[in-house]
């Protein structure tokens, strides 16, 4: 009965330990934001939101539908690429833009032009937030009045992930 009990014992320990770990899955939010293409489907603005009488402002039809429609796509953990899609507002623009970008603490993003010059060459940036699971997320970006620096002016960018 010992031998039993001992041989029992032994093919258990010799199984856990030959146990394949389960590999780890990358969840983090570049991976999330890569390989798909998200456009921009409500633009919301505060004149000032230091000032807490004042409302936001649904601005998404005042923006030009050859902007509309621009497919941002995040292609690795620091590229992104703007498609012009189907309308471009100058002819001889590029169909394509490439970007950097920089996701930090996973609540910030900055979308920049010159990595050697990220803060002077930001395209679009701010406090970055998912919001429906992780098919739609949004930008705050505030940005100061230069002549009234205590007049904060934010604009909400809510982008979506779309098919094609």
């Amino acid at each position: 009965m010992k031998k039993l009990v001992f041989a029992s014992l032994a093919l258990a320990t010799l199984l856990s330990s030959c146990e394949e770990k389960e590999p780890k899955v990358d969840i983090s939010y570049e991976k999330a934001l890569m390989n798909r293409k998200w456009i921009v489907v409500q633009v919301r603005q505060n004149a000032n939101v230091n000032e807490p009488t004042n409302v936001w402002n649904d601005i998404t039809n005042s923006a030009d539908p050859c902007v509309k429609d621009n497919r941002l796509m995040f292609t690795s953990k620091t590229e992104a690429l703007l498609d012009e899609h189907f309308r471009k507002c100058t002819e001889s623009d590029p169909q394509t833009r490439n970007y950097g970008y920089v996701l930090e603490n996973d609540n910030y993003i900055k979308i920049f032009t010159n990595r050697a010059d990220i803060n002077g060459s930001t395209w679009r940036g701010g406090a970055f937030e998912w919001s429906d699971s992780i098919t739609r997320f949004t930008i705050d970006e505030r940005i100061a009045n230069p002549l009234t620096p205590t007049v904060l002016v934010s604009t909400i960018y809510t982008y979506q992930n779309v098919a094609n």
